[in-house]
């Protein structure tokens, strides 16, 4: 019998390979992710939820020594990843949330879901557009105008104690 998180984790990777979902993570590029490439789009949003909080040399690597064994520079990976929508990833994060409510199968203390959870900062590109949706956070490294600005946004993971799971 294979079990819940891997049938979820298996929609999760047919939505990923949709082609309405390639449409939406193209963001306002419609030439994004049509030549091949070491890092198609697939692979770019399964290296950005698999994660495990190292460098990001050190998750490109990684992650690309997994896939195929190719390698791709870090610079090469943030271009790639600068062309995806953010709502793609928010799309995929509603699906997996609506297919895991779903399930029959779900353990419960005195009637609700017990949950550990845990959060973090991440850095995101240094782009006009970022620094318009998200705002800025002053560092104290002084440049050109006396000020370094990084864009950074919150992330956020929890764990079941009664599943065995993190999600």
């Amino acid at each position: 019998m294979i079990k819940s998180s891997m049938i979820r984790l298996l929609r999760d990777k047919k939505i990923i390979q949709s082609t309405n979902f390639f449409t939406l993570s193209r963001k306002h590029h419609p030439a994004a992710f049509t030549r091949t490439r070491k890092l198609p789009q697939p692979m770019v949003i399964l290296s950005i939820i698999s994660r495990k909080g190292l460098t990001l040399k050190m998750e490109i690597r990684n992650f690309m020594k997994q896939i195929n064994g190719n390698t791709i520079s870090k610079v090469g990976y943030l271009k790639q990843r600068l062309k995806l929508n953010p709502e793609a990833l928010k799309e995929l994060n509603r699906f997996h949330v609506r297919n895991f409510y779903q399930e029959e199968q779900l353990k419960k203390f005195k009637g609700y879901l017990v949950y550990a959870v845990d959060g973090s900062s991440i850095n995101l590109p240094t782009t006009k557009e970022t620094l318009t949706y998200f705002g800025n956070v002053c560092n104290i490294v002084p440049v050109r105008d006396g000020r370094k600005y990084k864009r950074t946004t919150n992330l956020t993971s929890k764990y079941s104690n009664t599943h065995k799971r993190s999600y």
